[in-house]
């Protein structure tokens, strides 16, 4: 019993000692951390299973404001929905909403702006056009 907790406490100061957040939702719900992955184009959030469900390690405190913002209002851990460890019902206690309005406005919008084909480029290849064109609409249905 002894070593338990001492595992225990050992692993929380671990814990908060290397990491900023945890993203965790129930099993089953994973599609709503792809959704936080897709929308605020965090595709690298690595997610493994947890105590309750499946739990995501966030190492950068400016993706947990970020995601702060974007759960804000959301379902929360009561509603089996997803949540940040120590907001648990998405209230925006760690939404900073300067630093969600830059992420959406200059990082998510430039890792999907459209490539533009220009002047002798599109005149001479017909086929960037179409090319451009499949990729917006390839773009534009993953983000609905």
């Amino acid at each position: 019993m002894k070593l338990l907790t001492i595992y225990t406490i050992a692993s929380t100061f671990f814990f908060q000692a290397f990491s900023q957040g945890l993203l965790s939702t129930y099993p089953g719900k994973e599609k709503l951390i792809q959704e936080i992955r897709d929308e605020l184009c965090y595709p690298n959030i690595k997610c493994s299973p947890g105590y309750l469900g499946v739990d995501c390690t966030i190492l950068n405190n400016k993706m947990v404001d970020v995601i702060g913002c974007f759960l804000k209002g959301k379902t929360g851990k009561s509603g089996k929905g997803v949540s940040l460890m120590g907001d648990s019902e998405n209230t925006g206690k760690f939404c900073n909403k300067k630093a969600y309005e830059n992420h959406i406005n200059n990082v998510c919008k430039k890792s999907v702006a459209p490539i533009q084909a220009t002047g002798v480029l599109r005149e001479s290849s017909p086929r960037i056009v179409d090319i451009q064109k499949c990729i917006s609409k390839c773009v534009d249905d993953v983000l609905r």
